[in-house]
């Protein structure tokens, strides 16, 4: 059984099922791999100096990960165009965070 689960997604059926429940409703998934050591993996060519967790193919979804120096967080946010744009002006968001900001870090 394992292995199986591993290999298909029916584990986010219950994101799809979600979507369609309402048009009056809406739900945001946000989930976190804060914490976890993704730039302490060594395959043989060295630690990463970024990484990324794959394409998102859900709208309204955000994932959290530590950046590759430990100091902040970076937040994958997928949303319709319309809501970006206003999520992207917002003046908290704004006050923290930087769109699309390069993936290296100068030392």
């Amino acid at each position: 059984m394992g292995r199986e689960v591993i290999h298909s997604n029916e584990h986010l059926g219950f994101i799809k099922d979600m979507e369609e429940t309402s048009e009056d409703s809406r739900s945001f998934v946000l989930t976190s791999v804060v914490g976890l050591p993704c730039y302490e993996v060594d395959f043989g060519w060295g630690k990463p100096v970024w990484f990324s967790v794959g394409p998102f193919l859900l709208l309204d979804f955000a994932i959290l990960s530590s950046t590759s120096d430990g100091e902040g967080i970076e937040a994958w946010v997928v949303m319709v165009k319309e809501d970006m744009d206003k999520f992207e002006q917002e003046p908290s968001i704004k006050a923290y965070a930087s769109s699309n900001p390069s993936i290296f870090i100068g030392k």
